[in-house]
């Protein structure tokens, strides 16, 4: 059974928690919290109240730790709809699942390994390792592979399979990406995902600059927006059509439309030779589809977050 650690100060937060999850630790955060060293060299799941990002002193250390232990944070949030100021602050420690504190209970699901109907590989380049952990935890949610390079000479070597490569504007040039995609040391096959990780250094010279690779450079989070939108589309789409398929609706596309008696009068005798959409076979399929929906939509919660 999955275990869990709450760190946050807040007593309604923590009573809440426990009412929701089996086995879960409840930690006070204070001035002598020091070490975690107990907590990350176990195997729980570590939960953090995000209310509290900005007030907890050393909090940033301890994020850190688990950063480089690639151990994930799950974030739970009391406000109905999380701030811009508050999201900031989620994505400057590498948080990408947030819970509405209602939503407790579909943390375990979200904590089991997820393989969707597609997969892919998705290139980072950023040295941030906090940006790092963040945006491959997201990608590996949905199933894809996440690599990580430190720079551009990496990506020289890269391999071609990868569906989008996402670079960091800010420790990257802007005229060394440009040079290197014109030169064709960059692999031109991948979809490029620019973004700043500071805002203040959008400027409109290197928009112009790489105008022929993208048509605009991302902030931090729209690009787990625009990640989030991608992957859930791709794999909620697959699902979707599979059970499309597998059921022979194309066959009897009407039968969800008006009410029974209308379509007992279309179908007629026409019912007996439609497929059969109860062999044990194509049953079995649907359970395993309905379970990756149950899955993928644990996902979404965890996520909304990022609209």
């Amino acid at each position: 059974m999955q275990k869990f650690i709450f760190i946050s100060n807040d007593e309604h937060k923590r009573n809440e928690l426990t009412k929701q999850l089996d086995c879960v630790d409840c930690i006070v955060w204070d001035e002598q919290t020091t070490t975690i060293n107990k907590w990350v060299n176990d195997d729980m799941c570590t939960i953090i109240d995000v209310e509290l990002l900005p007030a907890i002193h050393g909090i940033g250390s301890v994020i850190d730790e688990f950063s480089r232990r690639k151990k994930e944070i799950i974030g739970v949030s009391s406000k109905s709809s999380i701030s811009e100021i508050d999201k900031k602050n989620i994505v400057q420690y590498g948080i990408t699942a947030v819970f509405p504190l209602s939503q407790c209970r579909y943390i375990p699901p979200y904590c089991d390994k997820y393989q969707g109907l597609v997969s892919g590989i998705i290139g980072i380049v950023d040295n941030n390792i906090f940006h790092c952990q963040g945006l491959s935890t997201l990608i590996k949610k949905f199933g894809y592979d996440a690599i990580v390079m430190n720079d551009l000479k990496d990506c020289c070597s890269a391999d071609n399979s990868m569906d989008i490569l996402c670079i960091n504007c800010s420790q990257v040039s802007p005229h060394e990406i440009a040079a290197m995609y014109i030169g064709g040391k960059l692999p031109k096959k991948n979809a490029m995902v620019l973004y700043k990780s500071h805002e203040d250094d959008i400027f409109i010279h290197d928009i112009l600059k790489l105008n022929r690779i993208v048509k605009v450079i991302y902030t931090l989070e729209e690009v787990y927006a625009v990640l989030l939108q991608l992957l859930f589309r791709q794999q909620f789409h697959a699902l979707v059509y599979s059970l499309y398929e597998s059921s022979d609706m194309q066959s009897s596309a009407t039968s969800y439309r008006g009410n029974l008696r209308q379509w007992y009068w279309e179908a007629g005798m026409d019912i007996f030779t439609m497929a059969d959409v109860l062999q044990p076979e194509l049953v079995s399929t649907y359970q395993k589809h309905i379970q990756l929906m149950h899955a993928l939509m644990t996902r979404a919660m965890a996520f909304q977050w990022m609209r």
